[in-house]
């Protein structure tokens, strides 16, 4: 004599994977390339402005190769904000004094990301 088992059907006993969301670190990547030719362009413009360059060189120092200190390179990083903010489309670029005395330390190159990396 056969016994009848209990049919227990797939769904019941299928269990759901919860959903992985893609790390963030990918998505501020995508972000910072969109927005690095604006901030390239209004980092550019401001040291054209205040006589640097040309000759353009991205792998210079921002302290040793352009003799900027930790006042002078506050007021290129205020320029800098507001040649982003007349821009069309306008971006925000914040920083603090902790960025201040990283951004002596950059090459252009590395600025103009660590900018962008700040700018929304």
């Amino acid at each position: 004599m056969k016994t009848k088992k209990s049919k227990i059907t797939k769904k019941a006993t299928k269990v759901k994977k919860p959903k992985v969301k893609k790390p963030r670190a990918k998505r501020a990547k995508k972000k910072t390339a969109a927005l690095a030719p604006p901030v390239a362009i209004a980092v550019a413009l401001q040291l054209n402005a205040e006589g640097r360059w040309p000759p353009n060189d991205v792998t210079k120092i921002m302290s040793t190769d352009y003799r900027y200190d930790q006042f002078t390179i506050v007021n290129f990083l205020k320029a800098v904000q507001i040649r982003l903010l007349q821009g069309i489309p306008s971006y925000t670029f914040t920083f603090d004094a902790a960025f201040v005395v990283q951004a002596l330390q950059y090459s252009v190159g590395a600025l103009i990301n660590a900018i962008a990396a700040r700018t929304h």
